[in-house]
């Protein structure tokens, strides 16, 4: 009872951010007692997980990287440990999602429906501009909103895969993360809600398929005089005049190839313009290099694919040009996601679609 309450004070706590990005949160302290009830009744086999050991060889190599440059740096530059400790509280999130969503699910649908709830009903309490002409809720970034209510979508679209939700819940999963992302004005995140719904309701009843055309009728005819004067309408019209080279730095991939090969590490950012680059692929590769790139690839697919029969890979491929528009690398929320989809993927109690019922026998 402990432990579930724990996992449900974690995810409702996640989208809540009352630091700055990058740093610890109200969430970690959840998980942190999680991670250390399960490392002291468990021990190492905790971390004996297909998603904790790929994703630990990526740590390795990049903790590697950061220190040969702490050390260059005169032992000055200390967000290059700050980023390599970040990254190892990620193997423990990694390792805390595997093992509770393989001992209850029901906890963490409800979890996030109820989160998602909230930031719903707060945008009619702080408007629409809160903290700026987006809404983020209770993130820093709007794209955080998005990226979050993505993530969450993709496990209810992998929990009812596995025949773990009935088809009436994901659909209020449904409603509640598309509003939230597109009250984000995510232009990534839209195009990614719309590929995910494609790919999770192709082959789905026929009656599911028109409810939402009718639904997605509807909601055009209401908001068809207003469209124009929606944020983000605006930014796609903008979308030509955006300097991607200058706005998001990935020109930094190009000006500087031969930190491509080993990595620039994750810090020190005072030596080329500007702060990170925006973009969770070109991230790892500028900072990492290509041996970074492969062993985080490896990690991703580790976690979305088992074989040609069993895989979540039609499902996770909508947030390819997410990871290529959006610096996601330390968010942890696509830990807990990447988690629960590896035990999912993997645990022997979720073989079988129609057997089990959230990880129990029926």
């Amino acid at each position: 009872m402990v432990l579930r309450v724990l996992w449900f004070c974690f995810l409702s706590f996640t989208p809540l951010y009352l630091l700055p990005s990058g740093g610890p949160q109200l969430a970690h302290i959840p998980l942190l007692l999680l991670f250390l009830y399960l490392i002291f009744k468990f021990r190492g086999k905790v971390l004996d997980n297909v998603a904790c050991r790929a994703f630990l060889w990526f740590v390795g190599y990049a903790f590697f990287v950061n220190l040969c440059y702490w050390i260059l740096s005169d032992y000055s530059e200390y967000k290059y440990l700050l980023s390599s400790l970040y990254l190892i509280f990620n193997v423990m999130t990694i390792s805390v999602a595997y093992e509770m969503v393989r001992r209850d699910t029901r906890t963490s649908y409800y979890a996030l429906i109820f989160i998602g709830c909230v930031q719903l009903t707060f945008f009619f309490v702080l408007g629409p501009n809160y903290g700026g002409s987006r809404y983020m809720a209770f993130f820093n970034d709007p794209n955080q909103l998005s990226s979050w209510a993505l993530f969450s979508l993709l496990l209810f679209c992998v929990m009812r895969q596995k025949a773990l939700i009935t088809e009436l819940k994901f659909l209020v999963g449904v409603g509640v993360f598309s509003g939230l992302v597109l009250l984000s004005a995510s232009r990534g995140g839209f195009v990614a809600l719309v590929a995910i719904l494609i790919v999770s309701l192709w082959r789905s009843s026929v009656w599911l398929k028109l409810l939402f055309l009718a639904l997605g009728g509807v909601g055009i005819y209401l908001a068809a005089g207003s469209i124009s004067d929606l944020e983000f309408y605006k930014r796609v019209d903008t979308l030509s005049d955006v300097a991607i080279g200058e706005d998001r730095h990935w020109s930094r991939v190009w000006e500087f190839p031969l930190y491509n090969i080993v990595g620039a590490g994750e810090g020190g950012f005072y030596r080329f313009t500007g702060n990170e680059i925006h973009s969770t692929i070109l991230t790892v590769l500028f900072c990492y290099g290509i041996p970074g790139l492969f062993f985080y690839l490896r990690f991703l697919w580790s976690c979305t694919s088992k074989n040609k029969t069993n895989h979540f890979l039609l499902l996770f491929a909508p947030f390819l040009p997410t990871f290529i528009s959006l610096n996601m690398i330390r968010m942890t929320s696509l830990y807990v996601v990447l988690g629960a989809m590896a035990t999912l993927l993997y645990s022997p109690c979720f073989c079988s679609l129609r057997n089990f019922h959230l990880g129990e026998k029926k």
